[in-house]
């Protein structure tokens, strides 16, 4: 498998960045994910929870989640923008690399 280091995964970080952005921005032809109904009825306080078993079933490490819990505290409401903002930075942390690689 792949190396668990930042060298390992750093150099492709933007490419992962892009091509997350354009998937929750539905910019991908024929490729759709409905982030209204993945964060609906989410609030501040859970929002989290919804994008880390979404993305790592769970898996996401203390770290990613305490970088998302902070960016996302005390917004109200919860909608498919903001949703899509979590969702792409998750899909570029750190702990997320390294469980997709």
């Amino acid at each position: 498998g792949c190396p668990d280091v930042r060298e390992a995964w750093e150099p492709v970080l933007l490419a992962r960045w892009r091509f997350a952005n354009r998937l929750f921005s539905h910019s991908i032809r024929g490729v759709r994910v409905d982030l209204d109904e993945l964060v609906r009825g989410t609030s501040s306080d859970d929002v989290f929870e919804r994008v880390d078993l979404v993305l790592t079933g769970g898996r996401m490490n203390a770290a990613d989640r305490d970088v998302l819990c902070a960016r996302i505290s005390g917004t109200i409401p919860i909608v498919a923008e903001n949703g899509r903002e979590l969702f792409t930075l998750a899909a570029c942390s750190p702990g997320y690399q390294v469980l997709s690689a």
